[in-house]
Formats: C-alpha cells, structure tokens, sequence
C-alpha cells in the first residue's frame, strides 16, 4: 500500500497491518505514483462522459466504472481483479452510457410511477457501470436510467433522473448505442435557443449558425 503521508490513511494501514511504503513529506514529487494514478482515472473518466453525453454531473459513475476497468484489464495473462479474487472477471464487458435494456428496480417502481400491467417488463436505458460492493468482487449488479426517465427529465444536466440498481440487465444484440451522444453535441456545437431538450429530453432546440463572410478591406 502506497500513499501520502495523511494520517488517515497511516491509521488505517497500521488497523489492517498492512506494509505501508508511503512519500517523503513535502516533497510532492515523490509521490508521483498515486498522482499518475489519479491522472489516469480522471483523464478516462472524462473521456468517457464526452463519449457517451452525458453531463459533467454524472463523473461519480464515469469515475466509478473507469477505476474499474482499469482493475478487469488483462495485462500479461491476468488482472488486478483476479489478482485479488482468484477468478477473471465473468461479466459482460459494457462500454459507459450505451444503450442497454434493464428490468427496473421495483423498490424503484413503487417510489416513482408502477409499471402498466401488461407493459414490458424490460426497459429501455443507460448503462452507469457495475455495483461494486465492499471487498471489490462484482455480485451481478449493474447501475442504469431508463430513457423514459431522462424524456421527462426538467433539468439539462438530467440531475432529476432516477438511477436503478438492478441485476436483469441485457447488452444489445449488434453493435453499441450511444442514445445521449447526439443530443449532447448538438448542444455543445451550437447554439442553443432553450437550455432544455425540445423533445422531452433527447432534441435540443437550436440555431444554426451559417459560416461568417468578410467584406473586402
């Protein structure tokens, strides 16, 4: 265990009697290893947010499923997941924020709006990554919105949409989906009249701008 100096992080090493290899203090750079890992992470996770449009707000779960990944990665042979479990990591492997189609929690569905009874069960949504409890080995739960949800959302950042912890969860059939992307870089690449989706949530309004013309000096 490589770290800082922090205390806490010194008591908790001492608790789990842990070996404890930490930076020299005041000199920030020696502890270029924790700080080239957190560069990595965050620089994945903001990747991953562009890639799939959605809001900076969301970076909890883009930082959440890019720790991960990097965890599952095969280098020579094996990774540090099955390093620290004794197995490869057996589920489908998902690219953040494609479109997936999720049985929705029903603690979820009693707290928002109960499904139709003959509505089907599965619906369609966004996939956030996996639930990683303590100790770090995977438990068949993924974390997913439904499209549905972010149609109806009120705000641009999609702040009000309901997240669901579920374990039915099917990947698509051909190729990955990335439903957001679109709406999310006609946003940014021009200009919006409204700050809100036109079409409850997935069309944003806007202006095109046509390309500047230049008299003669």
């Amino acid at each position: 265990f490589y770290s800082d100096n922090s205390p806490e992080l010194v008591a908790a090493a001492r608790a789990m009697h842990w070996p404890h290899t930490t930076s020299t203090p005041g000199r920030p750079a020696s502890n270029g290893i924790a700080e080239r890992a957190v560069r990595t992470v965050l620089e994945a996770a903001r990747a991953l947010l562009l890639h799939a449009g959605l809001p900076e707000l969301w970076w909890p779960y883009a930082l959440r499923y890019a720790a991960f990944m990097r965890n599952i990665e095969d280098v020579a042979g094996t990774s540090a997941y099955e390093r620290r479990h004794g197995v490869p990591f057996h589920g489908p492997l998902l690219p953040f924020g494609c479109l997936v189609d999720f049985k929705p929690s029903d603690v979820r569905i009693a707290l928002d709006q109960p499904l139709h009874k003959f509505a089907a069960r599965a619906v369609p949504g966004i996939f956030l990554g996996y639930t990683i409890p303590p100790g770090g080995a995977w438990r068949n739960e993924y974390v997913a919105f439904s499209l549905s949800d972010a149609r109806g959302s009120q705000t641009e950042c999609l702040s009000d949409v309901p997240v669901h912890r579920v374990m039915e969860l099917l990947p698509p059939v051909d190729d990955f989906v990335f439903p957001l992307k679109e709406p999310y870089e006609l946003g940014r690449r021009t200009f919006p009249l409204a700050h809100v989706f036109a079409d409850r949530g997935m069309v944003f309004e806007h202006l095109e701008l046509d390309e500047p013309t230049y008299s003669d000096p």
